[in-house]
């Protein structure tokens, strides 16, 4: 999960083509000369990508990536023993699982062409057991005998259905008193800056503090308050190979492909790739095909009866960073803009924001987080 938040410099050059109407859609789109000189021209000029974006004259690339590392680090580097803490004893515990998790390289100099990323991960505690050769196929049989290194991080964890995961959570949930209401919120009611109530379509519920963890669509829900919001909506992709003949032992991602492989109980799910294309444009073929052609690579003696496709929306912000904490004293709550890792730092950030709510301060500096950062 801390290598994913390397990605603000690729996340920014699409932001460019963005304001610049170039066309940077699909996981396998190469820009021609002319768009890069564009790009070139757009950075050297010292604009921002946008309004919101870093400039990226002003903050170099390593140290603007340490500090989205430094701040990601507390959320996600316990998150297996937080996800068996909120689980234990529930009807959720059946969907985690104990596993390894590998990064799938080609050659050994991919690994070692890796190696910044693997810096960083060892200065958490992360630190691989590189498997070369022949060995690659005794810890995964699946692999081809074209992949010939793997590095293996031990003491990892798994969730083997999101959906009955999340499912089984919203049960316990309503079994120790929580309240559910399905009806559209349209408006955050405040007081003299201080939130009073929350409206629904049809009715209004008085409040003194109120938590706006919806993801993507959370941006819409504080666009009245005095906060600036840039979040941007990274359409990930991805497939199920249903009733495969084999699974690996362990989830796994394939770096040639930027992609996480992790076996399930609805089948073999590879998941990832980028895509700045809204909320509301149709989703593209490119990246499903390309996620097929480098899957079906790596595994060339799978088999299986059918291909689910599915795309979602990834809530991220410029800086990588999540926006957790109070807007102001408003006793309004914000939990969103988790990007890649949103499943992975779920606990940590509801533990977090249950020790706001209740007036107590979290035991972790949360000012990376802060709603306000971009104004």
């Amino acid at each position: 999960c801390l290598s994913r938040g390397l990605g603000d410099v690729y996340k920014r050059q699409l932001l460019a083509c963005k304001k610049l109407g170039i066309n940077a859609k699909g996981a396998t789109k190469r820009l021609n000369e002319e768009e890069l000189k564009k790009i070139k021209s757009y950075f050297e000029t010292g604009k921002n990508v946008s309004d919101e974006v870093i400039n990226l004259n002003k903050v170099k690339t390593k140290s603007s990536s340490k500090k989205i590392i430094e701040n990601l680090a507390p959320l996600v580097q316990d998150s297996v023993d937080q996800h068996k803490s909120l689980v234990k004893g529930t009807s959720a515990e059946k969907w985690l699982r104990d596993s390894k998790f590998s990064y799938i390289y080609k050659t050994h100099e991919a690994f070692k062409a890796d190696a910044y990323g693997w810096k960083v991960k060892s200065q958490y505690g992360f630190i691989p057991k590189l498997v070369i050769g022949n060995a690659v196929r005794d810890e995964e049989p699946i692999l081809s005998p074209d992949v010939i290194c793997m590095a293996v991080l031990e003491g990892q964890g798994h969730i083997t259905n999101p959906l009955g995961y999340v499912t089984a959570l919203f049960d316990v949930f309503q079994k120790n008193g929580g309240k559910f209401i399905k009806k559209s919120v349209k408006n955050l009611n405040t007081l003299n800056d201080q939130i009073y109530s929350v409206q629904l379509e049809d009715e209004e519920i008085i409040c003194q503090k109120a938590v706006v963890t919806s993801g993507i669509w959370s941006k819409n829900l504080i666009k009245n308050l005095k906060i600036k919001v840039p979040l941007e909506t990274e359409r990930g992709y991805h497939i199920v190979y249903e009733n495969p003949s084999m699974e690996p032992r362990n989830p796994m991602m394939i770096t040639e492909g930027k992609f996480a492989v992790t076996p399930m109980t609805t089948g073999l799910r590879c998941a990832g790739t980028i895509e700045l294309g809204g909320l509301n444009a149709s989703a593209s073929k490119r990246p499903i095909d390309f996620i097929k052609k480098v899957s079906q690579k790596t595994f060339p003696e799978l088999k299986f009866e059918n291909i689910s496709e599915w795309m979602g929306f990834r809530p991220t912000l410029p800086d990588s960073l999540p926006m957790i904490g109070e807007i102001d004293n408003t006793g309004i709550f914000t939990g969103f803009g988790h990007q890649h890792i949103g499943m992975t730092s779920g606990p940590k950030t509801g533990y977090i924001l249950a020790q706001l709510v209740s007036d107590n301060k979290p035991n972790l500096d949360i000012s990376g987080f802060s709603p306000k950062r971009f104004g």
